[in-house]
């Protein structure tokens, strides 16, 4: 999708840079990435301005972060990989989650705070955070 001068100038007001990122402001999901809307069409923030500066994204590649921030939405900080390159790289970069005990699985079971800020504390990302309140991960676990 290309955006129209005013959709480009509407996004840029939801942004602001920090460094070399440019962070998406406004309405994020669970796990730190951007959402917006344009023309009735949900997109990630970082997946939209992509798709803006790049073009389109080939069915079954995903828009990887070379900065590791999902909330940055500068088009030099994104690039195209498969599911396993993105894999690959969150290994390679040292962000595959921390082992965790069975008493911090049990805390995190119980904690109300937002996924993001326990998954902060425990050095694990919200996806894991929600996976592990769910009962889909370390089922094991006992209360």
């Amino acid at each position: 999708m290309v955006l129209s001068p005013i959709e480009v100038a509407r996004f840029a007001a939801k942004t602001r840079w920090e460094g070399e990122c440019l962070i998406w402001t406004a309405r994020r999901n669970g796990w730190g990435y951007g959402i917006v809307t344009v023309r009735n069409q949900q997109w990630k923030a970082h997946r939209l301005a992509y798709t803006d500066a790049w073009g389109v994204i080939p069915d079954g590649m995903v828009v990887r972060h070379k900065c590791d921030n999902p909330a940055c939405v500068n088009p030099s900080h994104l690039e195209l990989g498969t599911e396993a390159d993105n894999a690959k790289d969150k290994a390679i970069r040292r962000r595959v989650p921390v082992k965790l005990s069975e008493q911090q699985v049990r805390s995190i079971r119980t904690d109300t705070r937002t996924m993001r800020k326990i998954g902060d504390q425990y050095g694990v990302s919200p996806a894991l955070v929600c996976l592990i309140k769910s009962g889909q991960r370390r089922q094991h676990v006992g209360g």
